[in-house]
């Protein structure tokens, strides 16, 4: 089945309002039917993605892609206006914005509506984006859109794909949660790539936490800050990612202390004192040294346990 037509049709806002509750009560479940029509309710220019997505049997696949299309639709509305104000108030077509030279060679050319490819506006596209909260997130779940599968956390409101987990990363997560469990587990949970509710709009998967010990092992509710001792990330290919933003989201959420696995240089990076800039003390531990917490002082461990 060719996608081109239905995609086009989309974009284009050309797809007719039918009934799709009727149209798809056989193929949908019916909470993530449900999730689907709330979406829809705004965004009629997806209804014939929705459509492609149950007649090709993708429709998870597809619902979360459907919800991403809402926020770019969202903010293509927002940069349209901003760009006809630009240009002393031409009409732009959104076809032609987003399908215009598309499958086409050769130089741009200047449109009898004003639109020009090559223009630069004089003025900021500013770009409205739409953040998601932990409890969108977590209907989303409930509704089938995510799974259990899907390796997925929630970042500053964004649903952001977690990177793929190579051998040396799953070594070092592997031999850190045997060497945690050894020094910490009588006075900690030793948490292991479980999510952490640090916000509204933040629902992290760390590689590893020491928490507060509670009798339920927080099964009616996921930790929050309070209960956070020790977070501790293991970088390979995320390195600059863990950097620039998980350490600084750990630091504002207030988690006293955070440990970064550098697999890349060999080192253990350790950042205390939280702020809402970041942390203000950093320091780098090599192989040969040994440290512990600032929770339990007592409890030192060697570098070279973690790294291996």
């Amino acid at each position: 089945m060719s996608t081109q037509p239905a995609l086009q049709r989309v974009f284009s806002g050309e797809g007719a309002r039918a009934n799709l509750t009727a149209d798809l009560a056989d193929v949908l479940p019916e909470e993530l039917l449900g999730a689907m029509l709330n979406v829809l309710d705004r965004q009629g220019r997806h209804v014939e993605y929705l459509r492609l997505a149950a007649a090709t049997g993708q429709v998870q696949r597809c619902a979360l892609m459907l919800i991403r299309l809402e926020r770019v639709a969202e903010a293509l509305d927002s940069a349209l206006k901003h760009l006809s104000h630009a240009s002393g108030g031409a009409r732009l077509g959104k076809t032609a914005a987003v399908m215009g030279g598309v499958g086409q060679s050769g130089g741009r050319e200047s449109r009898a509506d004003g639109y020009n490819a090559d223009a630069r506006p004089t003025m900021a596209v500013l770009l409205t984006r739409r953040r998601f909260t932990v409890d969108d997130y977590h209907g989303m779940a409930l509704a089938g859109i995510l799974g259990e599968d899907d390796r997925v956390e929630l970042i500053d409101g964004e649903i952001v794909e977690m990177a793929p987990i190579g051998p040396g990363h799953a070594a070092t997560v592997g031999r850190c949660t045997e060497r945690f469990g050894r020094r910490f587990a009588d006075l900690a949970h030793v948490w292991v790539q479980n999510p952490i509710h640090l916000d509204a709009h933040n629902e992290p998967q760390p590689d590893l936490v020491l928490l507060r010990r509670r009798p339920d092992f927080y099964a009616s509710a996921l930790p929050t800050p309070p209960d956070v001792l020790l977070v501790v990330e293991v970088a390979d290919t995320t390195l600059g990612i863990d950097r620039r933003v998980k350490l600084p989201l750990y630091a504002r959420a207030g988690i006293p202390e955070a440990w970064l696995v550098d697999l890349q240089h060999r080192v253990l990076h350790v950042h205390r004192e939280p702020t809402a800039d970041g942390y203000r003390v950093t320091r780098t531990a090599r192989r040969r040294e040994r440290l512990a917490p600032l929770a339990f002082p007592d409890r030192e461990i060697a570098v070279t346990d973690l790294l291996g």
